[in-house]
């Protein structure tokens, strides 16, 4: 069985305290990454590519103030698919690590909300392991 796995990458920037090298120039941003309702529409039941797809059309993108979080797909499935996944995973998170953001969100593109066949996972600085499929793969 092969599934696609979305990674998302949360990135919100707080205020600068005073007397930062920062120069008081950042600012709190939001960051979207999933739509549950929309007009009373209620998307909990859909899949996370078509939620995904929603928001991307809803979403007014304002640079530094708005934004969608970023989507990069890993394919994983199989013992073939799945070391590249690690490594993938592993450099991905390793970015975004080094960039001081919060971590990552695995999410499978065909999950459901609440789905707990597939459910969401966070990967952050001070988790240790993640599940690729069916296989572990440490995260530093």
């Amino acid at each position: 069985m092969s599934h696609e796995l979305s990674f998302h990458s949360p990135s919100i920037q707080a205020p600068d305290t005073p007397g930062s090298s920062e120069g008081g120039t950042r600012h709190l941003a939001l960051v979207f990454f999933d739509v549950l309702v929309v007009d009373s529409v209620s998307y909990l039941s859909k899949p996370y590519s078509e939620r995904r797809r929603v928001l991307e059309q809803i979403i007014n993108v304002i640079p530094g103030h708005s934004m969608l979080a970023q989507r990069t797909c890993i394919s994983v499935g199989g013992p073939r698919h799945t070391l590249d996944a690690e490594r993938a995973l592993r450099r991905i998170v390793a970015t975004h690590i080094a960039d001081y953001e919060e971590g990552v969100v695995l999410k499978a593109d065909n999950s459901l909300y609440r789905d707990w066949q597939l459910p969401w996972i966070k990967a952050r600085p001070n988790y240790t392991s993640v599940l690729i499929g069916a296989h572990a793969g440490i995260v530093d």
